[in-house]
């Protein structure tokens, strides 16, 4: 599961700071009404959105994001390994 190390409406700011106003945004087709909602309310995004952020901010997405694994998740990926072992 990731996380956004900074508020959706921090991103939302930070990118009209750099001239991608919601309304510039949705005039040339770079992102959808819908998107910006979900980043608004730190809603699960696309790789490509999250790449088109990073552009627009001129940042990496370790920026933005920061991808913590919990045990359930370590659980159900890393215990098929050990399953086979027992076999």
């Amino acid at each position: 599961m990731y996380r956004y190390k900074k508020s959706g409406e921090k991103i939302l700011a930070e990118m009209a700071e750099n001239g991608y106003t919601s309304y510039v945004l949705k005039k040339y087709g770079l992102m959808a009404q819908g998107t910006l909602t979900k980043i608004r309310n730190e809603g699960n995004l696309t790789l490509d959105t999250l790449s088109k952020i990073c552009i627009m901010l001129k940042c990496n997405i370790s920026d933005i994001i920061d991808i913590q694994v919990s045990d359930a998740e370590k659980s159900e990926f890393y215990g098929i390994f050990e399953d086979k072992k027992k076999i």
